[in-house]
């Protein structure tokens, strides 16, 4: 053997140790990008409750997907997504808007969302505001007992392709008024919705409009921006196109939700 030969076969890694090496090279970024967060719904006495899920970007304000779930699902994370929004529906619940980071969901798994049962009415807890007030109860709470965080809602509708605030709203925007004003440490979130007439980027458009519309209005009316929060989620759970006009209206809406 020549010493040509000889000094490349000293260069030459060999085979048992490159292997190890590239496979390693090709599955790390599928560990590292592709784990699967479980997800369970539940309301508070631990019972498993069918929802309808959407899953958002947060720091994009973009849709990764929307799911109407059994009460469990997975969600695989995104090496570009570093936040997430994952927002909760269900019949008979309080609607749910919850923020994640990716590492709150790697060190998390499986995360557990509870949801809170909507009262029988929600007027016997704001007549309470006027009572209080009219006694001029220096105890006041910063935040009402009848509320709970994260959890009371109203809903105003909007006419087909409209988002400006109309009469049909103003009972519904001044009870809110009235309750921040009232109570400091009320803040809001602002979700709005649309039909699923026209085009998803369109309806999703719409609904953002629409919850902005709203922010706007209370913001003029003396309520500081920063008790706001305000988004929206185009067609999530609308009736199909082909639905009688007024089963689809309820889907042209603002939600209003409470928390600290």
């Amino acid at each position: 053997m020549n010493t040509t030969n000889l000094s490349q076969e000293h260069k030459q890694i060999p085979m048992n140790i490159l292997l190890p090496l590239i496979l390693l090279l090709l599955v790390s970024p599928i560990v590292s990008f592709s784990q699967d967060i479980d997800f369970s719904i539940k309301n508070k006495k631990g019972e498993i409750v069918s929802a309808i899920i959407v899953v958002e970007d947060n720091d994009e304000s973009t849709q990764l997907f929307e799911q109407n779930t059994n009460g469990k699902f997975s969600l695989k994370l995104q090496s570009s997504v570093e936040n997430y929004g994952v927002f909760v529906k269900a019949n008979g619940y309080y609607t749910k808007y919850s923020y994640y980071t990716k590492n709150q969901l790697t060190t998390q798994n499986p995360i557990s969302i509870v949801l809170a049962e909507l009262p029988a009415s929600i007027e016997t807890g704001l007549k309470t505001i006027a009572k209080r007030k009219e006694a001029k109860d220096k105890n006041i709470p910063q935040f009402p007992d009848f509320l709970e965080a994260n959890s009371v809602q109203y809903s105003m509708y909007f006419p087909s392709g409209k988002f400006t605030v109309d009469s049909e709203s103003l009972e519904i925007l001044n009870k809110i008024i009235d309750l921040m004003d009232n109570y400091q440490a009320v803040k809001c979130e602002v979700i709005g919705y649309a039909s699923s007439e026209g085009s998803e980027q369109k309806n999703l458009s719409l609904s953002k409009k629409r919850s902005k519309e709203v922010v706007e209005f209370l913001v003029k009316e003396g309520i500081q921006r920063h008790r706001f929060r305000s988004f929206g989620v185009g067609e999530v759970g609308a009736m199909p196109a082909k639905e009688r006009e007024m089963v689809r209206k309820k889907d042209r809406r603002v939600e209003i939700i409470f928390f600290k």
